[in-house]
Parts: C-alpha cells; structure tokens; sequence
C-alpha cells in the first residue's frame, strides 16, 4: 500500500511513514502483547488518528505480519552443519533462542494467521535437513509442528512464570503429598518436581522427538535417502 504523509501540519520530523507505524507497534506488541495493540492506542503513539493509519496499512492483521517481518529481518539464521538429525535439532533449538528474546511473537504465530517470511529461511534448513533424513512431505511437516510445539509451549510457559507475583507458587510446590496417595508415581515425584523441572532440555526433547521420527519412519519401510542411510 502506498505510503502517504500525514499532512495536518506535524512537526515534518514527526510525520507519519510507515517505518514510524511498524517501530511504534512493535513498541505496544513488546510491552502489551497482541491485545495492546489497536489503531486507537497505535495512533495514539503517534500523535495521529487511527484513520491516518489506514493510509499505511490495510488492517490490524497486515501491520502484525510488517512487525513480525521486522523481527524476523534483524535475526541472521545460521545454516545447520551435520547429519539430517543434527541439522534439524540445531534448527529447532536456533528457532527456540532466537525467540526467546521475543516473547510477544510466540502468542501471535500461534494465532497461525501472521508470519514473518524471512523466518521461513529456518523452516526450509529443516525441511531440507528432514528430506535427506528420508521423511515423506507428511512426514517432515508433522515433524516440524510437533517441534514447534515444544518450542511455543516451552516459551509461553517461561512466560507465564515470569509474570507470576512474588506470593504464587507452583502447583507441585502447594499440592500435598498426601492427596496424590493413589498416584503412585505422581506421590513419588512430586517432592522432586522442582529439581527435575530445572534440569529440563528443550535440545534433548527435540533430539528425542527427532530421531524417535526419523527411527520409526525407517521402522514403517518408507525410502530411505542416501545421506539418510550414512547416519
């Protein structure tokens, strides 16, 4: 869409461009999340009127994808080195780091309707790494969710801890012992949850869900691909 300048004598220093709108909504995204940003509070920023935005922008949905493209613009993704299995847990655990210093993207990929296009440079490395493993197109997409969702999951969660107040505690940390005697397991776990949880490793859970894949895709007879078969 074209960008047109906000003319209703602004100092010209502070005139409405586009690079201005997707700065100032990254700005709400990062301190508000998804429902912080609206044209309202946007143009309110920018000492405008939400209807000079849509000048610049079409919809809330279209300013998303130019903020997540501009995220997405600053992260070099690296190219994985190794075996197929190793490629795609690199990629998995890069994808994981580099959100992590992201935290208002997680919930706004989850939404599944906005993407930053240059972040598709990490889905491919994977999706090449899972074609040399030998995976079939259903395959290596339901491989590439079911990563993804331990990436989101562990984020969000990381999140919502953060943002716990100083009196809240874990769950396992105010459950009784006693009200889980039936649960074997759970009872004896329980004491320990904390110490377990901490030495938690998404790399290792990645690993575990890629080679499982990988290992039970060869299992089922699928063609295996000659570098897939050097592993």
């Amino acid at each position: 869409m074209a960008r047109l300048d906000d003319a209703h004598g602004a100092d010209p220093a502070q005139q409405l461009t586009l690079e201005r709108i997707v700065t100032e909504a990254r700005a709400l995204l990062e301190t508000g999340g998804y429902s912080a940003l609206t044209m309202r509070a946007l143009a309110a920023r920018l000492s405008s009127r939400p209807m000079s935005l849509y000048h610049y922008v079409r919809n809330k949905s279209e300013l998303l994808t130019l903020a997540l493209s501009d995220a997405a613009a600053e992260i070099d993704w690296a190219i994985p080195s190794g075996t197929p299995v190793e490629r795609m847990v690199e990629v998995g655990v890069e994808v994981h780091e580099n959100l992590s210093r992201l935290p208002w993207v997680v919930p706004i990929l989850s939404r599944g309707t906005n993407i930053g296009l240059s972040a598709l440079a990490s889905t491919e490395h994977f999706f090449a790494a899972a074609a040399d493993a030998g995976l079939d197109d259903a395959a290596m997409l339901a491989l590439w969710r079911g990563v993804w969702y331990l990436i989101s999951a562990d984020l969000q969660m990381q999140a919502a801890a953060a943002e716990r107040s100083s009196d809240e505690r874990a769950w396992y940390e105010t459950t009784d012992s006693e009200c889980v005697q039936g649960l074997t397991q759970v009872s004896r776990l329980l004491p320990h949850w904390r110490e377990l949880s901490a030495g938690y490793s998404l790399q290792t859970s990645v690993r575990a869900l890629v080679t499982g894949t990988v290992l039970q895709h060869r299992a089922a007879g699928a063609p295996t691909s000659s570098t897939a078969a050097q592993e």
